[in-house]
């Protein structure tokens, strides 16, 4: 579970969240998650936190954790300014797809 998390875990930021934002990530085969972006630092369910970096150009996002591989997730379209409710197909490196949604934003 933790490498899906890491996985799929969030990039259809198109910039370094600023503010907490919460995404919730469904793959195609009914699983979800929700994942918390805050200051480059993403946030799982279980407490655990990993490092990510995203690159703009490309829509990918990678995650960073001690002892393990990048994970990361590119997104069909990046969106500079989220809202609550936006939604963004996504595919990890691993071939994994499904929908990303923005389900809150604090500041």
């Amino acid at each position: 579970m933790r490498k899906l998390i890491l996985g799929v875990a969030v990039a259809f930021i198109a910039a370094p969240v600023m503010a907490a934002t919460t995404i919730e990530f469904k793959r195609d085969s009914g699983e979800t998650v929700a994942v918390t972006l805050s200051e480059g630092t993403a946030t799982m369910p279980d407490g655990s936190t990993a490092t990510y970096t995203y690159d703009a150009e490309t829509n990918k996002m990678c995650f960073q954790t001690d002892g393990q591989d990048d994970r990361c997730v590119t997104f069909a379209e990046s969106n500079p300014e989220p809202m609550v409710g936006d939604t963004v197909r996504y595919e990890t490196g691993e071939g994994v797809t499904g929908t990303a949604t923005v389900t809150a934003i604090s500041e």
